[in-house]
């Protein structure tokens, strides 16, 4: 009977030790304020968000990115998904506002909606324009005015699914 309660009383202890001494990763998500804007307006054309961070990068080979990751939450006991967008921010500096809201919206899509790659084209008006948002590349200063700007409600029924 005394071995099975120094037993009891020595797992007990390392669960409580393993417990108490285990390191809390809590992650911080973080929207920079420049973005802001973009995001907000995202939600009240999708009403579609996560918890995520949406941050500038410096020197990066594309306009934007969405990366995910799953990994095990001690406070959750549970696996958990991250989701962060990094923004160009040499790019971004060089864009108009429309090239950016349809950058951010893009990125938005991979990280909310999981959408994939679209690289399809549709003829709007004698147009030849993106047949997605979720083309491999952004829409460039002619093709966000003409296409992304002019067909917008097109392109947020099209992400949608409508």
């Amino acid at each position: 009977m005394l071995k099975y309660f120094i037993k009891c009383f020595i797992i007990n202890l390392l669960i409580v030790c393993c417990l108490s001494c285990a390191e809390k990763h809590k992650r911080t998500f973080n929207i920079d304020t420049a973005l802001l804007p973009y995001v907000n307006m995202w939600i009240n054309d999708t009403h579609a968000m996560r918890q995520m961070s949406i941050e500038f990068i410096d020197n990066a080979s594309y306009a934007g990115q969405c990366s995910k990751w799953t990994t095990w939450s001690s406070d959750d006991m549970n696996y958990v998904t991250y989701y962060e967008i990094h923004i160009n921010k040499q790019w971004y500096s060089g864009a108009n506002n429309i090239q950016r809201k349809q950058v951010l919206y893009h990125e938005l899509a991979h990280c909310v909606l999981d959408k994939g790659h679209n690289d399809s084209m549709i003829a709007l008006d004698f147009i030849m324009c993106p047949k997605s948002i979720m083309n491999t590349h952004e829409f460039g200063p002619i093709l966000a005015v003409n296409c992304f700007e002019k067909y917008f409600e097109y392109y947020i029924n099209e992400i949608l699914g409508r």
